[in-house]
């Protein structure tokens, strides 16, 4: 269906003018360009950020005279210095520049962030910066020591006997 359709072809009826009256249920058995969904949100005095179909529920929320729930995107928190092992997390922490270096200092300069870290300071609030530590070693343990140097592998083939 091109954007400048104004008929369903399901009912052959012709789309009624927006305008605030227009019920919810006949809002929702049309096709609305995300231009006109723009336009009707300003209209309505309501958001028009979003995607078409974000738009086309606000809007039609609005004209039931119900208010639409947005979801809140989850706050992100940096820890800033000082920081020691009773540093209490406040929620969802940044895994930021300081807080590596104080990893790197409890642990050596082979820290890297596994996942059980990662889940830790994503939903560790009102826990402590220590236990983020012993969830780090204890996930480090579960996957066996890394060594960080590479070692050598010899040459493919092996060596080679000398004749003589």
């Amino acid at each position: 269906m091109a954007d400048g359709d104004v008929t369903r072809p399901d009912d052959g009826g012709e789309r009624p003018a927006f305008d605030a009256t227009l019920g919810a249920e006949e809002f929702s058995r049309w096709y609305w360009t995300r231009a006109e969904l723009v336009e009707y949100a300003r209209i309505l005095g309501i958001s028009t950020a979003g995607s078409k179909v974000r738009l086309s529920e606000r809007v039609c929320a609005a004209l039931a005279g119900e208010q639409l729930v947005e979801p809140t995107p989850a706050r992100r928190y940096r820890l800033s210095p000082p920081i020691d092992d009773d540093t209490v997390l406040p929620g969802a922490v940044v895994l930021t520049r300081e807080l590596r270096e104080w990893f790197i200092g409890r642990v050596g300069p082979e820290f890297r962030a596994n996942t059980a870290l990662r889940a830790f300071l994503s939903n560790g609030g009102g826990r402590r910066l220590g236990e983020a530590l012993e969830v780090y070693l204890a996930g480090r343990s579960r996957r066996g020591s890394r060594n960080p140097t590479p070692t050598r592998t010899p040459p493919r083939g092996g060596l080679v006997a000398s004749q003589g």
